[in-house]
């Protein structure tokens, strides 16, 4: 049970070293492709091959979104998977606290 505990706290933090600097990434790219982002500098391309890195670059950034949204999903269910490991940690030593032989010790004392 302990193996899992520190797996889980573990894989939560390697996804939050991860998020943040996905998070930079896209908010970067958002600002650049707003309404009054920097793209607008390049309104008057027209060949093709400056056209086609555009568009590129916005498919890379694309994908990158749909990392960061899988990343977010995995931390959730880390989170989730902490708490269950957690709850049933607890409950084995609440058990255990509370078993006959603890009891019969605390009412000798």
């Amino acid at each position: 049970m302990k193996i899992h505990f520190e797996w889980t706290i573990q894989a939560m933090e390697l996804l939050e070293k991860l998020r943040e600097p996905f998070d930079k990434t896209t908010q970067a790219w958002a600002r650049f492709s707003s309404a009054n982002g920097d793209h607008c500098y390049f309104s008057d391309v027209t060949d093709k091959v400056s056209l086609l890195a555009l568009q590129s670059l916005k498919r890379s950034f694309q994908r990158l979104e749909d990392l960061q949204q899988d990343l977010t999903a995995l931390g959730r269910s880390c989170e989730k998977c902490h708490t269950i490991v957690s709850s049933v940690h607890f409950s084995k030593v609440s058990h255990l606290t509370r078993s006959p032989v603890n009891s019969l010790l605390a009412a000798r004392q």
